[in-house]
């Protein structure tokens, strides 16, 4: 190779590391002037521990994918605590407690939910804990709106197990309430009957008596039961399907009983018939009472949100980092073409 070309190679070479120490230096200080211009972001993180599955609520679960009887749920605590997180009722109050039309300068509570859904992401971590993440403007406005999601959580999970257990309780009271002044009144009548007419009640008349009065207290618990379960269950569920065939055969036994007209056969039957319904009602309550204060699916925070120091974005070393790179890139290509150009 000549001099004359040694020396243009060098005035090529020295013209590229020019325009490489200008862009380099032009692209870094652009990008430090936009990222110091551009308004903060702040990010704050609320994580709460996966929701735990109880041994009971597997097991409905699992003969609920058996059967297929059940109206469908969320298959787990986690998928059910995601969707409360990511539901439209949670966004809406979150919406209108910190007022995020005018945070976010929207017309509608549509655009404040799409802005709040960039904003705002929940998911599940490597360390398998839900985490709440909200980036915002204002840090401690972050901080605030990820704890409010998990403080909300919390209220919407309380109402909802408590919910159903608590219906039926109340459902079950107002059923024994009933069924007490049923009682009352039917062993009233008996005694003012016995008093009146001066009679006694024979041993066989008593045992059957019993016998009906159980049978009949029988088949009006086992509609009771029907009725709570059907809240629950489809029609062709085991459980429902085994509750109309006991209810069949207890009215097959009813129909097979020797009829009575005796005024105080059919007081002494309605007093038996109270007191089996009330002694069912008692255990149904019993147990209503356990599953509302059995433990559900509660909100373990294992951090609350915290107002942060630094800013998430704009993040200034990794926009100073992937400017060099592409400048470094760019201006690599422009070289290799034009010395391409000259030696070809």
């Amino acid at each position: 190779m000549d001099r004359k070309s040694k020396d243009r190679n060098r005035k090529i070479l020295k013209r590229h590391g020019h325009f490489l120490l200008i862009s380099y230096g032009v692209t870094l200080t652009v990008t430090l002037l936009l990222s110091l211009i551009l308004p903060r972001t702040y990010r704050a993180i609320a994580t709460i521990f996966r929701p735990s599955e109880s041994k009971a609520s597997l097991e409905w679960l699992k003969a609920a994918s058996a059967t297929k009887g059940f109206v469908s749920p969320l298959s787990t605590n986690v998928e059910l605590f995601l969707s409360i997180l990511k539901s439209r009722s949670m966004q809406d109050e979150i919406i209108r407690k910190f007022d995020l039309l005018k945070v976010y300068r929207v017309k509608d509570m549509e655009e404040a939910r799409e802005e709040l859904g960039d904003y705002a992401k929940i998911g599940i971590s490597k360390e398998k804990v839900i985490t709440i993440a909200v980036c915002d403007r204002d840090p401690a406005r972050a901080a605030a709106i990820a704890n409010f999601y998990v403080e909300n959580l919390d209220k919407t999970m309380q109402t909802l197990n408590i919910g159903a257990a608590k219906r039926n309780r109340l459902f079950v009271e107002e059923r024994l309430k009933k069924t007490i002044e049923s009682l009352n009144k039917a062993e009233e009548e008996l005694k003012n009957f016995q008093v009146k007419e001066k009679m006694a009640v024979s041993k066989d008349l008593s045992q059957m008596s019993e016998i009906a009065g159980e049978l009949e207290g029988r088949l009006i618990g086992a509609k009771v039961q029907l009725e709570i379960l059907k809240r629950y269950a489809r029609s062709h569920h085991p459980e429902v399907l085994k509750l109309k065939s006991e209810i069949g055969e207890i009215q097959k036994a009813l129909a097979q009983l020797p009829a009575s007209e005796e005024k105080l056969s059919k007081l002494l039957r309605k007093v038996k018939t109270q007191e089996t319904i009330y002694s069912f009602l008692t255990n149904q309550l019993e147990q209503a009472k356990i599953a509302e204060a059995k433990d559900t699916p509660i909100v373990q925070v294992l951090d609350y949100a915290i107002v942060p120091d630094r800013s998430y974005r704009p993040d200034i070393k990794l926009n100073l980092g992937i400017a060099s790179l592409v400048v470094l890139f760019l201006g690599a290509i422009l070289s290799f073409f034009d010395v391409l150009r000259y030696f070809g």
